[in-house]
Parts: C-alpha cells; sequence; structure tokens
C-alpha cells in the first residue's frame, strides 16, 4: 500500500481546503482554524511528553494511528534500545537504522525548547521533533502553502 501524498492528506482531513466552490479568504480561515486545531493536539502531546520525560527520564512520545484510532505512549530510551537491539537480531535494517536515527536526536535535543513525537501509521514510523514554542509552525506553513 502506498502512502498517500501530503496534498491528498490535506484534502482528506481538511476538505474545505480543496473545495473549488469556497473562496481564497474562507480557505485562508478555514488554514487558520487548521493551524489552531492542530495547536491545541500538539499542546496536549507535549503535557504528555512531559509527563513521561518526569517519570522516565529522556525518550519520545509515541503517537500510534493505526486501525482509525490513535494512542499515545511515552517509551523511554531503554526501550527504544531494546528495539533496536531486537531489529539488528531480527536483521531488520530499516527499522535498526531508523531507530539509530531517532536515538541520536533523542540525545542532541534540548528537551526545554522541544520534544519528541515518533509517529507510526500501518506503513512505518518517524521521529518528528515539536517546538515547544510554536508547536503547530509546521503545520501551518503546510497548510498556508497548501491554500
Amino acid at each position: 500500500m502506498s502512502r498517500p501524498s501530503r496534498v491528498d492528506l490535506l484534502g482528506s482531513f481538511f476538505p474545505e481546503l480543496v473545495d473549488k466552490d469556497k473562496s481564497k479568504n474562507d480557505r485562508k480561515a478555514s488554514a487558520k482554524f487548521a493551524t489552531l486545531a492542530a495547536e491545541l493536539v500538539l499542546v496536549d502531546q507535549i503535557k504528555m511528553f512531559d509527563k513521561g520525560l518526569k517519570s522516565y527520564g529522556p525518550g519520545v512520545l509515541c503517537v500510534r494511528c493505526q486501525n482509525k484510532k490513535m494512542d499515545c505512549e511515552y517509551l523511554p530510551v531503554s526501550i527504544l534500545e531494546e528495539d533496536q537491539e531486537d531489529a539488528q537480531t531480527r536483521g531488520d535494517t530499516d527499522i535498526h537504522d531508523t531507530l539509530k536515527k531517532g536515538l541520536e536526536l533523542v540525545g542532541n535535543t534540548n528537551f526545554d525548547k522541544k520534544v519528541i513525537l515518533m509517529l507510526v501509521d500501518d506503513s512505518r514510523f518517524a521521529f518528528y521533533p515539536v517546538t515547544r514554542d510554536f508547536p503547530a509552525k509546521d503545520v501551518q506553513a503546510m497548510l498556508e502553502d497548501y491554500v
């Protein structure tokens, strides 16, 4: 199964942005609203991350978006390292290498300024640093480019 493009994803989550019957001003207003909604979700995820960081030390907030539902769980470095070793034992270089990069990101991140989300869907996983002072900055830029 191929991954949908960013444009396809935006259109499926925010159909008002691709509605040709809407004016450009309406689409801009919709983009602002979508950015605010993303900001609210990310702020909640930052709070979850902070609870995990306080309890378990450095790690990532794993956000699983699979089977049309979302689940969040904090994964400390020790769990990521175990998964990396397991991937190496199985000979799964893709997972091993992605976890290696994620662990390097964790080690190089100032958690006073950023948190790290590990987004998992049905086809892959990836690590994303999120800036605390404006979590939806990347979403806003993508939506503004789209409109």
